[in-house]
């Protein structure tokens, strides 16, 4: 659930690891160009959402997103509720959905908001393959890492002034 800025780097690393949607993501060919707003509060019919998705989700002011070559980039925000607004959008229409996430808190949301959608089968569980991996970066030394992105950052932000 990244944010739109970081779309190139997610595009090419889903490329180097022979990943591509483009030829079977829903909606035009390549997606909607730039950024959008998902939902309106003051209407949420029109993004295929209503005041029951608003209140499960806690919805606030949307936040900028993209989709495009069947990558959505949804800056955090729930998936349920993003999944939900593309549908609308895209006015796509499925039987079933599959949803994998490595939190079970996000499984959870997103059967709070697609699982009691009539003709959809929503089935979802949690990846938890890299636990490990994830378990071990969360209890690492950082300080490197955030030493070097502060050089970079006051170098970057000193030509770009």
């Amino acid at each position: 659930s990244r944010s739109p800025d970081y779309r190139n780097s997610t595009e090419r690393e889903l490329r180097r690891n022979g990943y591509s949607f483009i030829n079977n993501s829903i909606g035009p060919i390549g997606g909607f160009p730039g950024t959008y707003l998902p939902y309106k509060l003051k209407n949420l019919k029109e993004s295929g959402l209503t005041e029951k998705d608003a209140k499960t989700a806690g919805l606030r002011k949307a936040r900028k997103i993209s989709f495009m070559n069947g990558v959505m980039m949804t800056a955090g925000m729930n998936k349920g509720i993003m999944l939900k607004s593309v549908l609308a959008k895209t006015k796509s229409k499925f039987k079933a959905i599959i949803f994998a996430d490595d939190h079970i808190r996000h499984t959870k949301k997103m059967q709070a908001i697609m699982g009691d959608i009539k003709g959809i089968e929503l089935t979802t569980f949690r990846y938890g393959a890299i636990d490990k991996s994830v378990d071990s970066f969360k209890k690492g030394n950082k300080k490197a890492v955030i030493s070097a992105f502060n050089k970079l950052n006051k170098t970057t932000n000193s030509i770009f002034k």
